[in-house]
């Protein structure tokens, strides 16, 4: 029996709109300038030292002591910083996309957490790799489906198996959606780039935030208990 017109649209209806996530995290940021200045000043002074440490690893003259002063800090300072830091921020921008306040502590999440992070972005990076060198649509095919791994792993604390198969319950039928939320998230940040430079680190936030707005929705739909719990 061919499926009727009604049960067509019911599987493909939306379940967030594009404008209304971008427009949420455009207010979620303004509503919530103070905190999210000081992240975006951390963050900047952040990058800088990891560009100064770039520098004194490549750059130095041929000076030894600067070379393994760079080298150092860049891998065993800015680097683990800049994980934690990372996983501070989407913590940050899921609890305003769930409406809760926000502390400036936040953005140091505990050490499970980060850890989470990194093994699902990790691995999320390592399988869209693949799948690039592979066909190229693979890549972006498992880019939309898995990209919330990371997300599960460090709000939800779920084991990496049961994080790609709810990322892939909650993308299914959404994928067309994404990928233009995705292109519209990069316009953003292009707009971002222009104003100096320096608006890259607002638009960067705006867009976590509006990203973590379309996981909320997403995971309502496809675990609404699991979206509701405290963890």
């Amino acid at each position: 029996m061919p499926t009727s017109k009604k049960a067509r649209l019911k599987k493909t209806k939306k379940i967030f709109s594009i404008g209304e996530a971008v427009r949420f995290g455009w207010k979620s940021a303004v509503d919530n300038i103070e905190i999210l200045l000081a992240v975006a000043a951390i963050r900047f002074l952040l990058d800088a030292f990891g560009v100064l440490f770039d520098f004194l690893w490549k750059h130095n003259g041929g000076e030894d002591t600067l070379k393994f002063l760079g080298l150092f800090g860049r891998f065993f300072l800015y680097w683990p910083m800049d994980i934690w830091i990372s996983t501070g921020t989407l913590l940050i921008a899921i609890k305003l996309a769930t409406s809760k306040d926000v502390l400036l502590m936040d953005l140091f999440p505990s050490l499970k957490r980060t850890l989470k992070f990194l093994a699902g972005s990790i691995l999320v990076g390592v399988l869209v790799l693949v799948g690039f060198l592979l066909l190229i649509v693979p890549g972006i095919i498992w880019a939309i489906k898995y990209q919330f791994v990371p997300y599960l792993m460090a709000d939800k604390l779920l084991p990496m198996g049961k994080a790609f198969d709810l990322s892939e319950k909650m993308t299914k039928g959404q994928k067309w959606d994404l990928f233009r939320f995705g292109l519209n998230c990069v316009g953003i940040l292009l707009l971002g780039l222009l104003v100096f430079c320096v608006g890259i680190f607002w638009a960067m936030l705006v867009v976590q935030i509006a990203a973590s707005f379309v996981y909320r929705k997403l995971l309502l739909k496809a675990d609404r208990r699991l979206a509701l719990k405290a963890v």
